[in-house]
């Protein structure tokens, strides 16, 4: 019965929940970009009774630096404020998989808002989906959810029929990049490190994300400059120490080999159904991490050709 087949299906074990505080989007032109930093060092390494924002998140790309944080401590950050937003968890409720690892769940949620005309940030970690839609829109996007999601097959079953593909311009970016996560309490022996990854590059990044909630790190960054810390012998014993500190931390959950693909709509993101149209076309394991303007689709080296091909004949993705 219905019972049964919602009980069994892939996303039977998902949940979502909603993130109480609103959450404020604040974004700075590259020019611009080092007016985030004393805001978002103070997010990223004030002691753990005394962080400003219980989330925080950090993008770094060719378009500039967008930040995610509480909405209380947006002032922080200064640039101008925008609408209010709230973050919707996804949590995968068992024990032998990880969000992640549910095939479709970025496309078949995303369809589901999608279809209520809901606009929406998506950010993935390793482990967990998160998904910003406007405060205003909050409630109806969580109980859209709740209820699709407690209907296991009918998730999949109500993706809305676009008439055409929205129009967007995809473009491959040149690095390779690694993801990984660390705990909050490795922070500090990680901070010369971090410096230096996040806030003072060699070369402007062209892919860079750092995500903070609920005690979990997630590290997305271009796998040559990671490599190379502290390798010139440069920096001091400390930044060297804090090299050895974040490799070691990374080790554990450290994937190599993804490569972004920016996803940039003329709506930027008032857009609807930009991951929808894009995400239920792709057959490999993708990330993704929203900013204003642009969406990066984070996917495996290996598999750039064949996404490239699925995505065709509506998309055709730059290099």
């Amino acid at each position: 019965g219905d019972d049964a087949d919602a009980a069994s299906h892939p996303f039977s074990t998902l949940s979502v929940f909603s993130y109480t505080n609103d959450v404020q989007a604040v974004a700075f032109a590259r020019a611009d970009a080092h007016a985030a930093t004393q805001g978002a060092l103070h997010c990223l390494f004030a002691p753990p009774s005394s962080r400003a924002s219980e989330m925080f998140s950090y993008t770094a790309s060719a378009d500039g630096v967008f930040v995610l944080v509480d909405a209380a401590a947006a002032h922080l950050l200064g640039g101008a404020r925008g609408d209010a937003w709230r973050c919707l968890y996804i949590h995968e409720g068992s024990t032998d998989k990880k969000g992640d690892e549910t095939e479709g769940t970025i496309a078949a949620l995303s369809a589901r808002l999608a279809a209520e005309e809901v606009s929406v940030l998506d950010v993935t970690t390793l482990a967990r989906n998160f998904m910003l839609v406007r405060a205003d829109a909050a409630e109806r996007a969580l109980r859209t959810l709740q209820e699709s999601l407690s209907r296991g097959r009918a998730l999949l079953a109500a993706r809305p029929q676009l008439s055409r593909p929205p129009p967007l311009r995809l473009a491959l970016l040149p690095p390779r990049l690694a993801i990984g996560a660390l705990a909050l309490a490795e922070l500090p022996a990680c901070a010369h490190a971090l410096l230096r990854l996040v806030f003072l590059p060699r070369a402007p990044h062209a892919f860079l994300h750092y995500f903070e909630m609920g005690g979990e790190v997630s590290l997305i960054v271009e796998e040559a400059p990671l490599d190379a810390l502290c390798a010139d012998g440069g920096g001091g014993d400390d930044a060297c120490a804090g090299g050895e500190a974040l490799r070691a931390a990374l080790a554990p959950s450290l994937s190599r080999g993804w490569r972004a693909i920016s996803v940039a709509a003329a709506q930027g993101a008032e857009a609807v159904g930009i991951l929808s149209a894009l995400t239920s076309r792709i057959r490999a394991p993708i990330m993704n991490v929203s900013s204003l303007d642009t969406n990066f689709i984070l996917v495996r080296d290996a598999d750039v050709a064949a996404v490239r091909a699925q995505l065709l004949p509506d998309y055709e993705i730059a290099q």
